[in-house]
């Protein structure tokens, strides 16, 4: 009996110790890493809409932070991830604001469907966050389901996705008038032509075909090549002049006697390029020859109209002399590469950006295959600088660089700036299109490296040497002007400790594309770099998500007019290079490389001059 007694005084003990109180309080606030008081987040028009305790509400405030200083936020901190990031992970959102949750109660401030505010307490748990990451994986897999299938939507339904399309191109479209097309006739045009079923890949089709008339290249259907496309033949192409020269998928000739194409299943490859413009956005010339190389490569299927059953297609292949040869070649069915667990692994530092080495010559050479980067950037770029130092000139090969983020370039472009001859160097302008949720673009571009004039990123005398040039300053587009647009933002480039003074060569061509084109036109403008090539794509336009409600379709829309130092748009333009050298066809029979070679021979006559 004593035992019993004392086995229950030590009991309460236990249970009613301050220390054990503590920790069952803390137990009962302390706020999930992954948690959310809503159970689903569905997107409209760039506005969430969440659902709490059964019912559908806009956002105003999350725990007293207002709704537009959030997504401002994810939208700078997360790039193209930021729907995702407030949906699925709202706790590491407020932490990285600087605001954390300090409770699993968190205070709501919603608006109903009748426009009334409700104000609410809701509990921040694991399982509201799996309920919303469960209904947005189930909603993929419809979506994918919708394609894949062709499973039809209503005439009806179709409309109402044009109509929603319509109104976010006029209220959000940074390019609306690039051309001056008139998309409205294009719209009710297509509406009446709409059948009273319509299959939504074949709708996807449709909305791809009317986007890309406004030739903007970041405007687009998400994903239309998957959309389209099920098959590969694992070919690659480039241009040679009017030829196109055919490689296997680990960029070697595919057939080294032969490496010209004549023609595909019978059609040539003028009928080929016929058939991929209309999906290609109307931009540069060198950008449309760059989206036939990829639609040929990425959508062959689609291209050619294949069905599933077949899986062979014929290539007539020629020689420089002209005489042709057949190949037969099986189709295989797509391996979906996970592309964002790819990009993770680059943004944690596991793979350098830079390949470098050190040729003969004592010439130093940097391939920068795409435009990401590692958490060690800095270091890494300092490390690759000072193993080039002493190298008697540089090359940096961006050809077939299609883009990423502008972290590079900042990093690097330092060791290349000369303090005394360039205190600043302007790479970039741009200006916002704003609507009426968004009461500043403060901050909306500093992901960009962006800032306006009284962003407080600049010194008085930077501001200055900005003024100075911007008196001057004549952009090719008046857009810019108008009320609807931001202020003028400026991407401007500074010098390091260490500079190099070395003469630099870049080498592009028409495959290089958006913060590839920011890189090419940025270091054209720094003293002692040369630009030589092709032409760049042409693309600057920091595209935004948007979703169709009826159908699904995903697609994106360009937010900035991007504008180079001289004047011009990165769109429909692209950057010319100092010196325009195109690749020789006997480049590809002998592996010569044409571009590199006069490179080299630049960077060598500068030796011989010293």
């Amino acid at each position: 009996m004593k035992k019993t007694i004392g086995f229950s005084f030590l009991l309460m003990v236990l249970i009613c110790s301050p220390s054990c109180i503590q920790e069952r309080g803390k137990s009962r606030n302390e706020v999930p890493d992954k948690a959310s008081p809503f159970t689903a987040v569905q997107w409209r028009n760039d506005q969430p809409e969440v659902e709490f305790k059964g019912d559908w509400y806009s956002v105003h405030t999350i725990d007293t932070i207002e709704l537009e200083r959030i997504l401002t936020f994810c939208k700078n901190e997360y790039s193209g991830k930021w729907k995702r990031r407030f949906s699925e992970d709202l706790v590491e959102v407020f932490s990285d604001m600087g605001t954390p949750f300090k409770a699993i109660d968190v205070r709501l401030k919603l608006i109903n469907e009748n426009g009334d505010t409700i104000i609410d307490s809701g509990k921040l748990t694991k399982e509201n966050r799996a309920q919303i990451k469960d209904k947005g994986e189930q909603k993929l897999a419809e979506q994918k389901k919708l394609y894949v299938n062709n499973q039809s939507i209503t005439k009806e339904a179709a409309i109402d996705d044009l109509e929603v399309l319509r109104a976010t191109i006029e209220k959000n479209y940074s390019y609306i008038d690039l051309k001056g097309w008139d998309y409205t006739k294009y719209i009710e045009e297509l509406k009446r032509k709409l059948p009273e079923e319509i299959g939504v890949k074949d709708f996807a089709i449709e909305v791809q075909k009317l986007l890309c008339h406004f030739g903007d290249g970041h405007t687009r259907i998400k994903g239309f090549s998957k959309i389209v496309s099920h098959y590969t033949a694992d070919l690659n192409f480039k241009w040679c002049g009017s030829k196109l020269v055919v490689f296997g998928d680990n960029d070697e000739l595919l057939n080294k006697d032969y490496p010209f194409l004549v023609s595909i299943n019978g059609e040539t490859v003028q009928q080929l390029e016929h058939k991929v413009l209309p999906y290609i956005a109307d931009g540069s010339p060198q950008f449309i020859k760059a989206g036939v190389c990829r639609y040929l490569s990425k959508a062959l299927d689609f291209v050619l109209g294949l069905t599933k059953e077949q899986h062979s297609v014929k290539l007539v292949l020629m020689n420089a002399e002209g005489i042709q040869k057949q190949v037969a070649l099986r189709m295989n069915e797509k391996k979906q590469k996970d592309a964002w667990t790819e990009k993770l692994k680059l943004l944690n530092g596991e793979f350098n950006p830079y390949h470098y080495s050190i040729e003969k010559g004592n010439i130093g050479l940097i391939k920068i295959q795409q435009m990401l980067y590692g958490k060690n950037i800095v270091e890494e770029t300092e490390q690759m600088m000072n193993a080039l130092a002493n190298t008697s000139g540089i090359i940096i090969d961006v050809r077939g660089n299609g883009g990423g983020g502008r972290v590079l370039l900042k990093e690097l472009a330092k060791y290349f700036i000369d303090q005394d001859k360039q205190p600043i160097v302007i790479a970039n302008l741009a200006v916002y299109r704003t609507d009426d949720t968004l009461s500043t673009t403060k901050g909306l571009l500093d992901n960009r490296y962006l800032y306006s004039l009284n962003s407080g990123k600049f010194n008085q005398a930077e501001v200055e040497q900005i003024k100075a040039f911007k008196a001057s300053f004549s952009p090719q587009w008046g857009t810019a002007a108008k009320a609807n647009y931001s202020e003028w933002h400026y991407f401007v480039l500074k010098s390091g400790e260490n500079s190099y003074k070395q003469p630099v060569v870049v080498l592009c061509d028409e495959f290089v594309f958006s913060a590839s084109d920011i890189f090419c036109a940025a270091m054209k403008e720094i003293d002692g770099v040369t630009l030589i090539g092709t032409p760049t794509g042409g693309g600057s336009g920091r595209a935004l998500d948007y979703q169709l409600p009826q159908s699904g379709i995903a697609y994106k829309l360009s937010s900035i007019c991007s504008f180079q130092v001289d004047g011009t748009l990165f769109d429909g333009n692209g950057v010319i290079p100092d010196e325009i050298i195109q690749p020789n066809c006997l480049d590809f029979l002998e592996k010569r490389d044409a571009i590199m070679e006069r490179a080299l021979e630049l960077l060598h006559n500068n030796q011989a001059k010293i």
